[in-house]
Order: structure tokens, then C-alpha cells, then sequence
């Protein structure tokens, strides 16, 4: 290579030693004379040829094998390469993946006669996974499990689960009446999950998370109800709106849950690849909470429904070694949080030309706060009012005026139904017979009837909140319900 002054430069190509079978190539230029030269370098078509080109594999097994209805065991087998990728993708994730699970599902309710209903399936299962990186990590060094010179689980990122999951619950519904109220009503679920991980800087983490939850529902007939002013259902006006009404004696619905959940874990760091930490350095972790929910449903009439549901989060971490006092004390254990809601709607079916559709729900949240050994309390109160109209002229109109057409349509119905509709109909509506008045009412229906119906809602939200007060206020239900600014009782308080 020579520049405008006619100096020489030389190229020279140089490849360095080979390391594991990869060739490096460097490419420079050294200046001949003695005077500083300027300029570019451009190569042209530089090709490398004995490129390595490693096949990536993978492959999968599954199986499934069933006893009858007794027991069904399943398992799988994956194995991926370090180079294996997607079709969609250019280069592998790197890691060589391998990893295999079984699974046991038992039903030891086949025993029981099948009119009972009782299902308390059993499931274990087992899952393990490793993954094994290409390079040693922060280096080019390719990865080599016949290597007797370190340990290859000193690198590899191992995941081992073990689960076991039952329940029991009820499918059929029992005859005897005391059955049908308890049993039959009740849910219980139990699970335990134990991860083992270990990785090239955490020589073994454990966790360990048991679950455990049962709840009861019980659901009230739909005919409970008591109809007071059916002697006045044919009345004008009035008659129609209390001779159909129904007042429900019992609520819809209530259900009750109630959870605990205890979560182990300690995790010891490898400080090297040759040493690992002491029991002094394990980093150690527990909890162990529960939560219990109250729900109420009921449909006072059959336009003003209410319900009301409460959720109270509790610690019990003192209860560790001594869980039967739980049950022996009746002890909730440190109440961390408290959550009620209240809903409620009314939506008057006699007003069919404006459909009102009144809302109110008050919410109310308490939350406890620790800090050092002062225990103070964050507590919230906040409602939503809402009102909703669709106006119907052409409902509005056929209150007094019923079009010659529906009313044929109405005659010409066949027997049964069609004939009692229609009579109730004619005993709701009245019928202008006044002909001057008819042609009158019907160009006002025919007008009325293109127009869409016009809606309008009305909105109030207002909250409240007050923090790091007395943990051991007791706010007043007024408060609760959105109903009064201050959370103290009419007697007062301290905050």
C-alpha cells in the first residue's frame, strides 16, 4: 500500500494460537518509513473458511399410564443442546436444558358409594430441571462434565419441586336435611410445595409454602317471601305496584372462607466454588398469615338488592411452634387489615318509561402500621352515589295510549299465554278512547317512537381518610357507611 508521497506500508495478516479449536485473526498495518503517515485501510471480501458448524438436538418423551378411575401416573423427559434454537431465532439461549417430571393422581373416593358424591382427589408430583452453561461464567473456557478438575453442579442452575395437593368437596346433594345444610356445603383444600435451587452463587435456597383453606356456603330457597297486598293488585295505579310486590324473609346467599398460609425459607450463598458460607451467613425467612372473608347476599325485594362482604387479614408468626392454639384460644392473632364493602341497588320495575336505577356503596378499609414499638393505625372511608335514568317517551306515551296495531296484534294472539299477557297488559295501561284525543296521541307516538331514549346520570364520591391514628379507636358505623366525616363515635374518642 503507497500514499501520494510514494512510501510503502506493508500488510500483514497474523492469526494467533488456537484456543479451544476457535482461530483468532488480526489484521494490521506497519509504517516502513520514518515519517507519520495518513490515511485509510479498506479490506475487501474478507472470508473465513473451517467455521465450526455444531448441530443443536432436542427431544421430548411423555407418557401417561391409568388404573381405571383409581390412579392415573403421567411423567416427561425433555433434553435440549447448547446450540439448539428456533427456526425464528439466530443463536441458542446458550444453556444445555434438561429436565424431567412425574405425576401421581390418586382418587381414594372410588371406594365410597357413588350417591354420595364425596370427591378427595390426591396429587404428587415431581419436577426437575437443570441447566447447564456453555462457558464457564465470565470466561471463553467451553464447559466439559468429564472434567475431573471442578465440580459441574458448581455452575449448573438446578431446580428441584416436589408438590402434594388434596381436597374435599361434595358433588351430589344429600336427602337428609342436616347433611344438606352442613356437609354438603363444605370445601376444604390442602396443598404442600417444597423448591430446592441452587445456582453458580447460591449453594442451596429452600422454600417450603403449605396452604390450607376450607369454606362454606349455604344458599336459601328463592320462594321465601311474603306477598302482604295481593287483595289490592287490582286497584288503578297503586294496585300494580304493591299487589306484585314480594318481600324475601331470608337472604340470598352467605359464604364464608377462611386461609392460612406458612412460607419457609433459608438460602445459603456460595462464596466461592470451593467454599460455601457457614450456618451463621444462611439467610432465614418465615410467615405465617391468615385471612378469613365473610359474604352476604340478600334481595330484599325484587328491585332493592344489598351485599355485604368483610375480609380480615391476620399475622400469626407467634403461633409457630404452638398452631393449636389457634383453635384452642380462639386467637385471630395480630389483625393486620380489615376490608368491608356494602353494595346496594334499587331499580323500580313500575317506573318502565324512566328506569331509575339508584346505587350506593360505601367501602371501609383499616391498616395496621408497626414502627419500632409504636403501633398506630391508617384508616379509610369512602362511598359512591350514583342515580341513572333512561327516559322512554314512547313508553311514557303508552301509558295512556295503546297504537291500533299492538292492540290487534295483542287480540290476535292465540289461547294460553299470549291471551293472559295481553289482559295484563289492558289491566297496567290505560286506554284514551276519545277518538279527537287518539289522533292527537297517536302523532305525538309516531313522533316520539324515532327518538332515542335520553339518559342522564347523576354521580357523588367522597372520601375520607385519616392516618397514624390509635390502633385501638373503634370507629363508628356512620363513618364506615360514608355516612359521617369522623371515624369517632358520638361519645368522641382520641385519635
Amino acid at each position: 500500500i503507497s500514499d501520494a508521497c510514494g512510501n510503502c506500508t506493508q500488510l500483514r495478516i497474523k492469526g494467533t494460537p488456537s484456543i479451544n479449536n476457535i482461530q483468532a485473526i488480526v489484521i494490521g498495518v506497519i509504517n516502513n518509513s520514518n515519517e507519520r503517515i495518513y490515511g485509510k485501510v479498506l479490506v475487501n471480501e474478507l472470508r473465513m473458511t473451517g467455521v465450526k458448524k455444531r448441530r443443536g438436538r432436542s427431544y421430548s418423551v411423555s407418557g401417561s399410564l391409568e388404573f381405571a378411575d383409581l390412579m392415573r401416573i403421567s411423567g416427561s423427559y425433555n433434553k435440549k443442546d447448547f446450540d439448539f434454537h428456533k427456526l425464528q431465532q439466530r443463536l441458542g439461549t446458550g444453556n444445555s436444558d434438561e429436565s424431567y417430571s412425574a405425576t401421581i393422581k390418586l382418587h381414594p373416593n372410588i371406594i365410597l358409594p357413588t350417591r354420595w358424591g364425596i370427591k378427595t382427589p390426591i396429587t404428587l408430583g415431581y419436577t426437575n430441571s437443570v441447566a447447564t452453561p456453555k462457558y464457564h461464567p465470565g470466561s471463553d473456557i467451553l464447559t466439559d462434565p468429564k472434567s475431573d478438575s471442578f465440580d459441574i453442579k458448581e455452575i449448573q442452575t438446578i431446580n428441584d419441586k416436589i408438590s402434594l395437593s388434596t381436597s374435599f368437596n361434595k358433588s351430589t346433594r344429600s336427602t337428609n336435611w342436616l347433611l344438606k345444610r352442613t356437609i354438603d356445603n363444605i370445601s376444604l383444600n390442602f396443598s404442600a410445595i417444597q423448591n430446592n435451587k441452587s445456582t453458580d452463587k447460591i449453594f442451596k435456597e429452600t422454600k417450603i409454602n403449605y396452604e390450607s383453606s376450607g369454606s362454606y356456603t349455604y344458599t336459601w330457597g328463592k320462594e321465601n317471601y311474603l306477598s302482604p297486598f295481593t287483595f289490592i293488585k287490582d286497584w288503578f295505579l297503586i294496585g300494580n305496584i304493591l299487589g306484585e310486590s314480594r318481600y324475601y324473609y331470608t337472604p340470598n346467599k352467605f359464604s364464608t372462607n377462611i386461609q392460612f398460609n406458612e412460607n419457609k425459607s433459608w438460602k445459603i450463598q456460595r462464596i466461592s466454588l470451593k467454599t460455601v458460607s457457614t450456618d451463621d451467613d444462611t439467610t432465614k425467612s418465615y410467615s405465617f398469615n391468615m385471612g378469613r372473608k365473610f359474604t352476604l347476599n340478600h334481595k330484599f325485594t325484587k328491585t332493592l338488592t344489598s351485599n355485604y362482604s368483610k375480609q380480615i387479614a391476620s399475622n400469626l408468626d407467634e403461633f409457630r411452634y404452638k398452631k393449636g392454639e389457634i383453635v384452642k384460644k380462639m386467637n385471630p392473632g395480630l389483625v393486620k387489615a380489615i376490608s368491608e364493602k356494602l353494595s346496594n341497588t334499587y331499580s323500580p320495575d313500575f317506573l318502565k318509561w324512566l328506569k331509575p336505577t339508584i346505587t350506593y356503596n360505601p367501602t371501609y378499609n383499616w391498616n395496621l402500621n408497626i414502627i419500632d414499638t409504636v403501633t398506630t393505625a391508617n384508616v379509610k372511608s369512602s362511598n359512591s352515589f350514583k342515580t341513572k335514568i333512561g327516559l322512554s317517551l314512547q313508553d311514557l306515551v303508552e301509558l295512556v295510549y295503546t297504537p291500533e296495531k299492538k292492540g290487534k296484534s295483542s287480540k290476535s294472539r292465540g289461547r294460553g299465554r299470549g291471551r293472559s299477557s295481553s289482559s295484563n297488559k289492558s289491566k297496567k295501561n290505560f286506554n284514551v278512547k276519545n277518538p279527537a284525543l287518539r289522533f292527537m296521541l297517536g302523532g305525538v307516538h309516531t313522533l316520539v317512537s324515532k327518538l332515542n331514549k335520553i339518559s342522564a346520570t347523576y354521580t357523588y364520591e367522597s372520601s375520607h381518610d385519616y392516618n397514624n391514628i390509635s390502633s385501638d379507636l373503634s370507629t363508628s358505623y356512620l363513618y364506615r357507611l360514608g355516612l359521617h366525616k369522623s371515624p369517632l363515635n358520638a361519645s368522641g374518642g382520641n385519635l
